[in-house]
């Protein structure tokens, strides 16, 4: 009997094929944004972004999507554009709710997360961080580690993870139903303010 992570993420495949011939006919370009972006060249990685969403939009792949707008949230977090982050964090975890990908959604909170810590909010940076706990535990695979530690870096430099608050707060998170698209919803809302 396949695991709960298994039943959730579906077939392995699928994905893969999808984006398999989306890459023979040309019509996306977005994982060449993974090594452009790591090579520091923010510009060049944001132009293939924006190519590779207007491509996926255009092909109808909404699952492509969640994992561009998801690569957009990170790129400009990374250039410090919190406003932007957030709104790219947001698309990609509403669209991954109602394709009900569960890893671009443990993804998109953490994001959220890593913004909120930005912007100076310990307490939403720990309460999203709890949720992205819960989401890891309760699906049964941990976000990538890269990804996690990408993350963590980005929440520790801007939020006192030790403290009261951040403890507390991500406490709160655990404890909130993170199946609940609604829920999720009003947290990534609440990232914005």
């Amino acid at each position: 009997m396949p695991s709960q992570a298994a039943r959730l993420a579906g077939p392995p495949s699928r994905y893969l094929r999808r984006l398999a011939a989306l890459l023979r006919t040309g019509r996306v370009v977005n994982f060449g944004n993974v090594g452009v972006f790591r090579a520091g060249n923010l510009d060049a990685s944001a132009d293939l972004f924006s190519r590779s969403a207007e491509l996926a939009g255009q092909a109808g792949d909404n699952l492509l999507l969640t994992y561009i707008y998801h690569g957009m949230g990170y790129l400009t977090l990374a250039r410090n554009e919190l406003m932007a982050a957030a709104a790219a964090f947001r698309r990609s975890l509403r669209l991954s709710m109602e394709l009900e990908s569960f890893t671009t959604r443990m993804a998109c909170v953490a994001g959220l997360a890593a913004v909120a810590a930005g912007a100076g909010d310990t307490e939403q940076a720990g309460e999203l961080w709890g949720a992205v706990e819960k989401l890891t535990s309760e699906l049964g695979f941990p976000l990538h580690p890269l990804e996690k530690t990408g993350y963590e870096e980005l929440i520790g430099a801007h939020a006192d993870i030790a403290s009261v608050a951040f403890t507390a707060a991500a406490e709160r998170g655990r404890r909130k139903s993170t199946r609940s698209a609604r829920m999720l919803s009003r947290m990534a809302d609440a990232s914005s303010r």
